[in-house]
């Protein structure tokens, strides 16, 4: 068989799902973290480079050419797509149609996004001379992916849709709860995974973890008045910290300021410089008192944009309630908590505090963290990390084994370990396996 970007070389697995013997196996790739995932999984595999520089018709008597051109240009996540034939997208195409043309297989299956322009899609068939199958990803696999695949399988491409295994996202996880039932689609681009992304635009799925305080105290040491939480929790020490219960749901016990201690630690000199953030991290001294957040007129809103619709709660500064209309969320209170922030902060080291099912996520630091919504998650009451679902959940995401692409064999034959964001990248370029051994299962060579 040929496979033309071909990636991790998934089509292969595919093939050997579906129970296929594979005599031969070429690949046309460029990407050196791919082809040294494919070139350890498989060492027979016959690397060909770049498919622009490709020449079909060194081969003959081949059985089957796949390929799934990259979706990237015509993508409905693509600000500016390439909506005709002048584009790279569709020149990249073409080359599958000219190694279907000049090898002359007895099976092709070409794969691309579903979001696609209208005239794309209509093109593409017009070349290849079949209509497309939309199969979804969420039918074998955890992941919410909507695929068009243009085959000769079967009668022209009459593939019918595969049973659905009911896999759910909390079946594939290493730990953590999830807040939706399936991933949504794996790119190559999740490796810049953040929460708010995750809600609002309905991209790169996250994973909840729990914080949890435990029922006993630890053995206490002598030691103990040195630590703090923090040295706890980072350091595995030992000893009692205990946290008071605070009702939120009556707003008299947030009235006033809570104190953290009944006596305030040393104040150093260097105390105005602290936040609680810092202290905590850096394990400084000093006296830190919670005071509430005030609630915020707000109104909760459809917005447009490229890449599709989404609800978005829309916050007043000025302390005033929007106007009332007939429509109940244009005018709504929020009160937004975040607990704080572990390890080093920022976007993935959040801490989040879920109650009645609905979490706040506020930035307020401008840049891409500067998004402010009031969102429904599926998840017990509690607090939370919010995590990246690591590179094995998304290679289940994907129906490929665990760790299939954690090691490779680099062009100079040495086994090289493959870096997480490498490792994402390559899953996101991939196939989901189970989909395309469904197809290759109508496969009969004796047609």
């Amino acid at each position: 068989m040929v496979s033309l970007f071909d990636g991790i070389a998934c089509g292969r697995v595919a093939l050997e799902r579906a129970g296929h013997t594979v005599f031969s196996y070429h690949a046309y790739e460029i990407d050196r973290y791919a082809k040294a995932v494919s070139r350890y999984q498989y060492h027979d595999i016959i690397h060909h480079g770049d498919v622009l520089d490709a020449d079909f018709t060194q081969f003959s008597d081949i059985d089957l050419v796949i390929g799934g051109s990259p979706c990237t240009f015509w993508s409905i996540a693509k600000a500016q797509r390439e909506i005709d034939k002048s584009g790279k997208g569709w020149k990249l195409f073409m080359r599958f149609v000219e190694a279907v043309r000049q090898i002359k297989p007895r099976f092709f299956l070409l794969e691309n996004v579903a979001s696609m322009p209208k005239n794309i899609k209509a093109y593409i068939s017009e070349e290849l001379c079949v209509e497309p199958v939309l199969i979804n990803s969420a039918l074998v696999s955890a992941q919410s992916r909507k695929r068009l695949y243009w085959t000769n399988i079967n009668g022209n491409g009459c593939i019918p849709q595969p049973a659905d295994k009911s896999i759910l996202l909390k079946h594939i996880l290493e730990s953590g709860l999830p807040y939706q039932d399936k991933s949504h689609c794996i790119t190559a681009s999740y490796d810049g995974a953040v929460f708010w992304n995750s809600i609002e635009r309905r991209q790169r799925s996250m994973v909840a973890e729990p914080i949890v305080l435990k029922d006993k105290s630890q053995t206490l040491l002598a030691q103990f008045y040195k630590e703090n939480a923090n040295s706890l929790i980072k350091r595995n020490r030992h000893g009692l910290i205990v946290a008071e219960e605070i009702n939120i749901e009556e707003p008299q016990s947030l009235s006033a300021p809570i104190a953290l201690a009944d006596k305030s630690q040393t104040i150093l000199s260097s105390l105005h410089k602290e936040n609680a953030l810092s202290m905590v991290i850096r394990q400084k001294t000093g006296l830190f008192v919670a005071q509430r957040i005030g609630e915020m007129g707000a109104a909760l809103r459809t917005r447009e944009d490229e890449h599709g619709r989404f609800k978005r709660l829309e916050v007043r500064n000025d302390g005033k309630l929007n106007a009332l209309t007939t429509v109940q969320t244009d005018s709504v209170i929020c009160s937004p908590i975040r607990l704080g922030e572990i390890g080093k902060g920022g976007q993935g080291n959040r801490v989040y505090s879920v109650h009645g099912k609905t979490v706040t996520i506020m930035g307020n630091g401008g840049g891409r963290g500067a998004k402010t919504g009031l969102y429904k998650i599926d998840l017990p009451d509690g607090d939370y990390t919010i995590r990246k679902l690591t590179p094995i959940e998304a290679e289940r995401c994907q129906t490929l084994p665990d760790n299939y692409t954690a090691l490779g064999i680099n062009d100079k034959g040495n086994t090289v370990k493959i870096s997480d964001t490498q490792r994402y990248r390559a899953i996101g370029n991939g196939f989901t396996a189970d989909v395309i051994a469904h197809i290759l299962s109508h496969i009969r060579f004796d047609d």
